[in-house]
């Protein structure tokens, strides 16, 4: 119970006061052993997350053209592969432009990241029970919140004081790393595959 209270806690702080909850995770110290098993073990828990999102879509929404995704394995691999990538662009982006971040750092800062998501996730499966367009809702305020958030970390990561200039870094950052994702995914051989709608 003290996990989940300090765990509810974080969170609510990370929402009032993003950039101190970024000192304050910069802060622990966590060896690089950790933090990559920190990495691994939020992509494994965002992946079982994401199938059962997807489950439940196609169970309620019946969607006429469904996707053709790769098995949770070769997901997992590849949400954890765009999370490394995404660490090391935005280190490699906020030090070119003059900040002073450093990997662990990159590292626990997008690990907690991706803890909120997950709970968006969550939150966004229950609320989809419910009503579809009202879950489509909730992702969408939880993808403006997260940016926000994440605005904040990358900031408090290179000392940084433009939010605007942030921004800017991050979605090249994700550009790059949506380019690095969509060849992943051809890879992988994720195609969508046209059904008639008459059948």
């Amino acid at each position: 119970m003290n996990g989940i209270s300090a765990l509810t806690s974080r969170m609510g702080q990370t929402l009032r006061d993003p950039r101190g909850t970024a000192h304050g995770l910069m802060q622990l110290g966590l060896p690089r052993p950790v933090l990559w098993q920190a990495l691994i073990a939020v992509s494994i828990v965002s992946t079982l997350i994401g199938e059962a999102s997807q489950w439940v879509f196609d169970m309620i929404a019946q969607p006429v053209t469904p996707l053709m995704l790769p098995g949770p394995l070769i997901f997992a691999i590849m949400q954890t592969g765009l999370l490394v990538v995404t660490v090391w662009l935005v280190l490699g982006i906020g030090r070119a432009c003059g900040g002073h971040g450093r990997l662990e750092d990159g590292m626990i800062l997008l690990t907690w990241l991706e803890v909120l998501r997950i709970c968006v996730q969550a939150v966004q499966i229950l609320v989809l029970l419910l009503s579809p367009l009202l879950s489509s809702l909730t992702g969408a305020i939880g993808l403006l919140v997260m940016a926000w958030v994440f605005t904040h970390f990358v900031a408090a990561m290179h000392g940084f004081t433009s939010l605007i200039k942030v921004f800017a870094m991050i979605a090249a950052s994700f550009v790059a790393a949506a380019f690095v994702l969509s060849i992943l995914l051809t890879l992988a051989g994720v195609q969508v595959i046209e059904v008639p709608a008459n059948v």
